[in-house]
């Protein structure tokens, strides 16, 4: 049984579970349509119901996570149009978001960029590792771009995830490794460092939509990882 740690900051019980279910579902521990059952989650975590209960209801209102009357909390499941519309949401807002990090961006968070980018160079060969880091990268993006909006009420860290969410997202099941696209993620942060905001907002939606492009084409895949097939 893993023991459920919390990090500084005051962070609550709460707070704690709902990170580390976070982090089980990016780490592809459970599938799409897959039962959460509490008893296995608060014996797993050590803690009582009342904070896993309250996590997975956080989890529902993110999106990630859905709730059956009678039945219990399931892992979130996407039609491949639902899949399509929430890669094009996630690339309108991640185009807005390096946009808005080529203004207002401060040379300390382009270096934090840069160094991202380093440690996606350093785990290429890891489909594991490369996702997590990957994941951060984006999600840094859009939450330090310089407003409040595209995070919160747009939503963005949510959409970002539910694309990042293995099962959801098919990369693992075709020929393509996550790596193939980072001379992408190079594109966005030179042109966010030459304050360019046109040209990163191309380059970030572009990375998006082709991403969903190759993922969403593979059609086996996507209904292989909906029914919660093996990798």
């Amino acid at each position: 049984m893993s023991t459920l740690e919390l990090k500084p900051q005051d962070e609550t019980v709460l707070e704690a579970v709902h990170r580390a279910l976070l982090n089980k579902l990016a780490a592809g521990e459970y599938w799409p349509g897959e039962h959460l059952f509490l008893e296995e989650l608060t014996e797993e975590l050590g803690v009582s119901t009342t904070p896993v209960v309250g996590a997975l209801n956080i989890l529902v209102a993110e999106g990630l996570v859905s709730k059956r009357a009678n039945r219990g909390f399931f892992v979130a499941k996407y039609t491949p149009q639902q899949l399509h519309d929430l890669y094009e949401l996630r690339a309108v807002i991640e185009g807005s978001a390096a946009a808005y990090m080529a203004i207002r961006g401060s040379d300390e968070q382009i270096a934090l960029l840069w160094n991202l980018i380093k440690q996606l160079e350093e785990r290429t060969g890891d489909r594991t590792a490369y996702r997590e880091t990957d994941l951060a990268f984006h999600l840094y993006l859009v939450d330090n771009c310089g407003t409040d909006t595209i995070a919160t009420i747009g939503n963005g860290d949510n959409i970002i995830r539910a694309t990042f969410l293995p099962g959801i997202v098919t990369a693992q099941m075709t020929s393509n490794a996550p790596w193939d696209t980072l001379h992408e993620h190079h594109k966005i942060v030179q042109a966010i460092e030459k304050r360019d905001e046109q040209q990163a907002r191309q380059a970030a939606y572009q990375h998006v939509t082709g991403i969903a492009a190759r993922y969403l084409a593979n059609t086996e895949a996507v209904a292989i990882a909906r029914s919660g097939g093996s990798q």
